[in-house]
This record gives structure tokens, sequence and C-alpha cells, in this order.
């Protein structure tokens, strides 16, 4: 990135990687995700890390399957 934007007329005086400020998250994959049938407001979702499912409450109102979610 830093040559491109070279490339293109950029200085680039500094490079520092954000990895690191984010050791240890996991991304993980929902498989499903329905209504939780005691709270109108929560989901019940089945998300996989790519090594185990786990079954998850979850409050966003737009979580659905399929999405990859830190």
């Amino acid at each position: 990135m830093a040559d491109k934007l070279t490339d293109v007329g950029f200085e680039v005086e500094e490079m520092r990687p954000l990895v690191q400020q984010f050791k240890g998250v996991v991304v993980g994959k929902v498989e499903s995700a329905e209504k939780h049938p005691n709270a109108d407001k929560l989901s019940l979702c089945l998300v996989n890390d790519g090594r185990e499912n786990y079954q998850v409450i979850c409050g966003a109102p737009n979580v659905k399957a399929g999405q990859l979610v830190p």
C-alpha cells in the first residue's frame, strides 16, 4: 500500500501495524439465527469459530445467517 501511495505522489512517512491492538479476537460465522423464544429483541444464534459451534444469544437487530462476526 505504501508503494502504491508513493507511486501516485503521496509520501508515506510511517507505517504501523494495527493488528497487534486486536490480539486474541476470534471471527465466527453465524450458521443460523432465529428469534429467541422468550424475548422479543433477542436472537438465538449458532456460531462456528472454525473448530466448534456455540449457541449465542444476540441483541443485534441485524444479525443473519452467513455473517462473519468478531
